[in-house]
């Protein structure tokens, strides 16, 4: 038993541990008042949010991921996110918590440095060659060139920390972390849907809420970016529960709703690349009797449930398919492809000027010509649709190899895996095809899209390939120890 006196030290060291605390809240709570009188809101906002978001992450990284993620998609709106302008660039609050994040991985790895390095082994020679284009690429364009654009286009960079920070997430918690982006995309599938339904902007981030034309102009085109990747993972991953599971009612609402989110964004190339991606998860699964019922299933949900919204919204199958059969339209002066063709040929003469090094990260490719039929807008002469070409004209020709070798090692993942995944559509087995499928889906839809070059695209691909890994990994180790994952 304890003496009369221990009881009395651990009353004396509760009582100065909490006189500590309160004094240390007095503190906090002058400094901070103080701070909101002197500083501008968003930097004392920015003060008071870092120390909580901090705390959060030490117990839960994968949340503060996560809330990370829905920041730099724009799903949280931006005039909510504090921001610090630094070098002539604002740092959003996205930007900060990922890079807050990726120092707090790295000390929480100190003691086991090689423990991501060893998860990412199948693709260390592709990234360690873009990391060296990057390089030259930033000094040729920052350094040497001193491009308006540079450090602006360099932030985009800091997508990558998404991947350390991801695999650890995957790596020690792996069914919250799939739990937490399952949830994050069916959040954003529910926005989507809800704000062209309704004709009330729910989503604030670029372009996020549009009249698709002036034929239909109470139909909203909802765009949530980056996030439609998201969705088609989760949209895959509930057609592979369907499937499997006794009770399929939920995940066939799920599959519809996650459908219908995609679909309401009117994006031709996100529409042709689920698709796209929905052609490899039935490939790499062959459980074709299973997804066939539970494919019927859902068909006859999707007609009682169009049903309900062209009561609620009738001119949204005509807005559908206008924007599908409008490409037969496509291709002269002022439409959206022939801006795009125009793109690429200026992309290909930029290419052909300088194969080694391109224009740089930042650099101008392209000159106004005055026949795109468009208003120019702030880096109208440094953007690109294909982020293919975009590579090659800002990092050089070789850097176009870059993004399929990526896909190509991490195929390679599949084939090993592929006597286990055949026919099984559960376990990691089906959090390993729904992410190779969303990666066929990204490399796809990257055809039309800058998401190679751009902040969320590579949050996007560090994501995918982070899962793509620590399932291997995770399969592996239930394989030959039974380990259980978290």
């Amino acid at each position: 038993m304890l003496s009369t006196t221990t009881y009395r030290n651990i009353e004396w060291g509760r009582v100065f541990g909490f006189s500590l605390l309160a004094l240390l809240a007095m503190f906090l709570a002058a400094f901070f008042g103080l701070a909101s009188a002197v500083l501008p809101y968003f930097f004392a906002l920015a003060l008071i949010l870092i120390p909580i978001t901090l705390l959060v992450a030490i117990f839960n990284v994968e949340l503060a991921l996560v809330v990370s993620v829905a920041s730099i998609f724009g799903i949280i709106p931006i005039f909510l996110q504090p921001s610090l302008p630094i070098a002539g660039v604002v740092i959003h609050t996205g930007e900060m918590l990922l890079l807050m994040l990726g120092g707090l991985v790295l000390i929480k790895t100190l003691y086991r440095p090689t423990a991501i390095m060893q998860t990412l082994q199948p693709l260390h020679a592709p990234l360690i060659v873009l990391g060296i284009m990057y390089v030259i690429s930033i000094t040729y364009s920052v350094g040497i060139k001193h491009d308006a654009y540079g450090l602006a286009e360099t932030r985009n960079l800091v997508g990558w920390i998404a991947l350390p920070v991801a695999i650890y997430a995957f790596r020690w918690h792996f069914k919250r972390m799939d739990f937490y982006l399952r949830a994050f995309a069916v959040l954003v599938a529910l926005l989507l849907v809800a704000q062209t339904v309704s004709g009330v902007r729910l989503i604030y981030a670029d372009r996020g809420a549009e009249l698709i034309s002036e034929e239909y102009s109470d139909v909203i085109r909802s765009s949530a970016g980056a996030a439609n990747f998201l969705l088609g993972y989760a949209l895959y991953y509930a057609l592979g529960r369907a499937a499997m599971a006794r009770n399929k009612f939920l995940w066939v609402v799920l599959v519809n709703l996650l459908g219908l989110g995609l679909i309401v964004t009117f994006t031709r190339g996100a529409w042709f690349a689920a698709f796209a991606g929905m052609l490899v998860f039935f490939f790499i699964t062959r459980a074709h009797r299973l997804m066939m019922g539970a494919l019927t299933l859902t068909v006859l949900f999707a007609l009682v449930l169009g049903g309900g919204l062209l009561v609620a919204k009738p001119h949204l199958i005509g807005a559908v398919e206008e924007r599908l059969f409008s490409v037969e339209e496509e291709g002269g002066k002022g439409t959206s492809v022939g801006y795009r063709l125009n793109e690429n040929k200026q992309a290909l003469r930029a290419i052909a000027h300088n194969p080694v090094l391109g224009v740089g990260i930042g650099g101008e490719y392209k000159k106004y010509s005055g026949t795109h039929g468009r208003e120019v807008h702030e880096g109208e002469f440094t953007y690109i649709h294909n982020s293919y070409l975009g590579l090659a004209v800002k990092l050089g020709l070789l850097a176009i190899i870059v993004p399929f070798w990526i896909y190509r090692n991490l195929w390679r993942v599949w084939v090993r895996h592929r006597p286990v995944l055949y026919g099984k559509v559960e376990g990691l087995r089906l959090n390993l095809a729904a992410a190779i499928s969303t990666m066929s889906m990204f490399m796809v839809n990257t055809l039309t899209q800058p998401e190679w070059l751009r902040l969320g695209g590579l949050v996007t691909v560090s994501l995918l390939i982070a899962m793509i890994l620590t399932a291997s990994r995770l399969i592996d180790l239930e394989a030959h120890a039974g380990t259980k994952v978290k």
